[in-house]
């Protein structure tokens, strides 16, 4: 049987959650990167793709790749649409040398 496992690595420490689905994971990968960002409304969202926070990366905030209404996100069926979000997020981490969140897909064996 396939499961997902979520790797979390911030400051050193490591934990993981494992989920019997794809979506599962990758919602909480996101969530996980939306919390370590502190973006949890409106405000905190155009603050993080402002212009003069990150003006590198001239983010749009009405782009679909940049969703992080994780109520929105839960509502997409289709898993691949949230591997591009959830790739798109993770790119922003990057830089970010005290945190890291992957996602492998493994197989439980009896």
């Amino acid at each position: 049987m396939p499961i997902w496992v979520v790797m979390y690595r911030y400051d050193g420490d490591l934990s993981s959650s494992t989920h019997l689905t794809e979506k599962g994971a990758i919602l909480t990968a996101i969530g996980d990167i939306l919390e370590f960002f502190g973006i949890d409304d409106q405000e905190t969202a155009d603050y993080h793709f402002s212009s003069r926070r990150h003006p590198e990366r001239n983010l749009d905030p009405e782009s679909d790749t940049l969703q992080w209404d994780i109520e929105k996100l839960r509502a997409i069926k289709d898993a691949n649409t949230l591997w591009g979000v959830y790739g798109e997020w993770v790119e922003r981490t990057w830089d970010c040398h005290d945190y890291d969140v992957e996602i492998e897909k493994t197989m439980v064996r009896g």
